[in-house]
C-alpha cells in the first residue's frame, strides 16, 4: 500500500479561519488542481486498481467523468459484479463504483492533506416541532426541507470558529456579514437554536 493521506489540520479551539464548503500554495510548488488535471490528461495510463484495503488511497471516477482522490470503505457489492464504496477525500461525498472506474493513486499525489473535513455544526438543533412531513431517512429528526435550505446557505465567503476539538470537531459557522449561517433555518422554523 503506498501510505495514507494526511489529515488536513484544523485550527485550535476559539480559533477561526476562513472556509470554503465542498460536495474545500506557494508560487513555485504544484496545486493539487494541477497534478489533478495533469493526471486526469493521461488517466488511461494508470493501471486499474487491483489492490482493496480499507481506507486505501486511490483514485475515483466522479459523476463529471474526471478522476479525484479518494479512499476505499469497503465492498458494497460482490454478485454480480465487485463495487467498492469510496469517500473522495477532497469533498467528503462517498460513491458506490465498480472496479473499473477506480485507478491507481500515483504516489505523488499523497503528499497533498486531505481538504475535506468532516465537523459538526454548533449553534443550532432539529426543532422541537416542524410540520415538515419529508424527512431524511438517516436522520429523521431533520426535515428535507431543512437540508435543502442549509445547501443554499453555504455558499459564498463563510468563517468557521472551532468550538470543539474532541469527541468530533465541531465549528460555528459565519457568513461574511458576521452573522450565524442557521439564523435563516430557525426564523423558518426549521430548527432550533441550541
Amino acid at each position: 500500500m503506498l501510505g495514507v493521506y494526511t489529515d488536513l489540520k484544523l485550527p485550535d479551539k476559539g480559533m477561526s479561519c476562513w472556509i470554503k464548503i465542498k460536495h474545500i500554495r506557494t508560487p513555485n510548488e504544484e496545486s493539487l488542481d494541477e497534478a489533478l488535471s495533469q493526471v486526469n490528461s493521461d488517466i488511461d495510463s494508470l493501471p486499474l486498481l487491483t489492490d482493496f484495503p480499507i481506507e486505501g488511497p486511490c483514485l475515483a471516477e466522479y459523476s463529471d467523468g474526471k478522476y479525484y482522490r479518494a479512499k476505499l470503505l469497503g465492498f458494497s457489492e460482490l454478485n454480480p459484479s465487485i463495487q467498492l464504496l469510496v469517500r473522495h477525500v477532497d469533498f467528503g461525498s462517498d460513491d458506490i463504483l465498480p472496479l473499473c472506474k477506480l485507478r491507481c493513486l500515483p504516489k505523488a499525489l499523497l503528499r497533498f492533506p486531505c481538504e475535506a473535513v468532516c465537523v459538526q455544526l454548533a449553534g443550532f438543533k432539529p426543532p422541537h416541532l416542524c410540520q415538515e412531513t419529508e424527512r431524511i431517512p438517516y436522520r429523521p429528526e431533520w426535515s428535507m426541507k431543512a437540508m435543502l435550505e442549509m445547501i443554499d446557505l453555504l455558499h459564498g465567503k463563510l468563517r468557521s470558529v472551532v468550538t470543539a476539538v474532541e469527541p468530533q470537531p465541531t465549528v460555528l459557522l459565519y457568513n461574511a456579514d458576521g452573522t450565524l449561517v442557521h439564523t435563516p433555518l430557525v426564523e423558518k422554523g426549521l430548527a432550533d437554536y441550541e
